[in-house]
């Protein structure tokens, strides 16, 4: 249990509600989301950006 996310309260709250209780599975079950949702707003934020440049522009 040598595991910096183990001192978040939140995390162990949520993992232990889940039944999750190996450390790898719960990085997995956290690290993918976290990656996809990270994706998909900075697609987000660029795309609003661009609209807005353009907005402004003309």
């Amino acid at each position: 249990m040598d595991d910096m996310n183990l001192n978040d309260a939140y995390f162990r709250t949520i993992n232990e509600s889940m039944g999750f209780t190996d450390i790898k599975d719960q990085v997995k079950i956290w690290s993918i989301p976290s990656t996809v949702l990270w994706a998909v707003a900075t697609i987000s934020l660029l795309i609003l950006n661009g609209c807005v440049v353009k907005l402004i522009i003309i």
